[in-house]
């Protein structure tokens, strides 16, 4: 990552790689690493928003590194942490110390957000990347007959990205459309 980047959360901030942001960083660093996660989580469940600062402090960059490897893209993965820091605060009355630890829970609940976030972009065709001036370039002369150009239409979308149904269909109705009041 050679990105800098801060990540807020409802008034904390999180420092990038150069250090920098623009609200004052935790007031006494070994006091905070002393207590555990799964005392802040308790102090999150009563409403300690310092407490949520501290484990977001903690965890911001695990959780990123974890979600940017799922997602492959650096909006998203922001967006995501905040997400998850948020669902922790929300939620965390499920956490149960007895069965794990916060580090455990918190990183599987990025893991999973982050599945499930991948498989809603790749329904909606986020990482699909069809280049239009390629696809336009691949289709043949418009005065063609309708048949032929969705022979066309059909051919390039299959060179450029494979078989795309919603895009396919629209550029399907659209030429149609074209064709018709020539």
């Amino acid at each position: 990552m050679n990105t800098t980047f801060t990540i807020r959360l409802h008034g904390l901030a999180v420092p990038g790689e150069s250090g920098r942001t623009s609200e004052a960083p935790a007031a006494n660093p070994a006091l905070e690493a002393a207590v555990s996660d799964e005392a802040l989580m308790a102090s999150i469940c009563e409403g300690d928003k310092k407490a949520l600062g501290s484990l977001f402090r903690r965890y911001a960059r695990l959780v990123r590194g974890v979600v940017y490897r799922v997602l492959r893209d650096t909006s998203e993965a922001d967006d995501m942490v905040q997400e998850i820091f948020l669902l922790i605060h929300r939620d965390c009355q499920t956490f149960d110390r007895s069965k794990s630890p916060a580090r455990f829970w918190i990183m599987q609940m990025a893991h999973c957000r982050a599945i499930s976030r991948r498989r809603y972009l790749t329904s909606r065709h986020f990482y699909t990347r069809l280049d239009l001036e390629d696809a336009a370039s691949q289709l043949a002369d418009p005065r063609m007959s309708v048949r032929q150009l969705e022979d066309s239409i059909d051919g390039a979308l299959t060179t450029s990205a494979g078989s795309i149904g919603c895009e396919r269909n629209s550029l399907l109705a659209h030429c149609r459309a074209s064709v018709r009041y020539r």
